[in-house]
């Protein structure tokens, strides 16, 4: 086993976690309709974090493999993103944040 498929099994690895990770968060606001209990800051860090992931994985380490893991959470924290702003306003002043 050469390093080539090691590094491609860890991008396996990756998506794998990555791909689940978020779904079923997307899946309650959907049902519920409820984002009080995201932090819109938090969620903006965590979406920008996915542009650069995806970035890296397609400009340095070409893995298509980390590329979709990015896009796919990239899609999650968007479709949050919009239903905060739609239910509370994107930044919230509340204190809570």
């Amino acid at each position: 086993m050469n390093i080539k498929n090691i590094k491609n099994y860890f991008g396996l690895i990756a998506l794998c976690c990555a791909v689940p990770a978020f779904i079923p968060q997307v899946y309650k606001v959907y049902q519920t309709n409820n984002t009080h209990s995201f932090s819109s800051r938090t969620l903006l860090l965590f979406w920008t974090s996915q542009i650069f992931s995806f970035m890296n994985a397609i400009f340095k380490t070409h893995d298509m493999n980390l590329a979709l893991a990015a896009s796919v959470n990239f899609t999650c924290f968007t479709y949050i993103i919009i239903k905060k702003h739609y239910n509370e306003g994107l930044m919230p002043h509340t204190g809570q944040d």
